[in-house]
């Protein structure tokens, strides 16, 4: 076999092997397979919980969200609860109404990967939720109002002060000779 084809086979080996290396795995992470009330519906009234079904089992933690009109919701009930394949949002305590729901989920697989999604239902008879948004209970002072501003003024006076009193020294007996 000649140089040039022992080079060539050499050169497809490598290529080979750095192609399977850095080849993605499978994607057999978890996938959602139904969800009840189905996404898009229209109901008569709101549901009292809305069940994620997945592929496998899912496991803590687990998190939830839900927007009415476009505000958030707090839920009573808290974190879902997870059943095997199955992550359930509790929306039983929930005394907001309003036409279009978003319930959105974030919970972690059997193999460790994280999952989020969310589900839309519209409730049409339903009036719009126009509440007012709870603003922070804290007001905003500012840019004066950070901490760190003023830790990093008080750090550049200290400075300064360090290299005016620095620069004022008599000069010592080296500095005349």
């Amino acid at each position: 076999m000649s140089a040039a084809c022992r080079r060539l086979l050499s050169v497809l080996a490598i290529a080979s092997t750095m192609v399977l290396l850095i080849a993605p795995g499978a994607n057999a992470h978890a996938g959602l397979v139904g969800v009840d009330p189905e996404d898009g519906s229209q109901l008569e009234a709101l549901p009292s919980q809305v069940t994620f079904t997945f592929n496998e089992d899912m496991r803590e933690p687990a998190f939830a969200s839900v927007v009415v009109d476009g505000r958030p919701v707090s839920l009573p009930a808290g974190d879902p609860t997870i059943d095997g394949e199955n992550v359930i949002v509790d929306l039983a305590g929930v005394t907001t109404e309003g036409r279009d729901w978003t319930v959105s989920y974030r919970v972690v697989s059997a193999d460790g990967h994280t999952v989020e999604g969310s589900t839309n239902f519209t409730i049409p008879s339903a009036e719009v939720n126009d509440d007012p948004i709870a603003a922070d209970s804290e007001e905003d002072g500012g840019v004066w109002s950070s901490p760190w501003l003023w830790v990093a003024i008080v750090l550049v006076l200290a400075v300064a002060a360090m290299l005016l009193v620095r620069g004022r020294r008599a000069p010592s007996s080296r500095d005349a000779a």
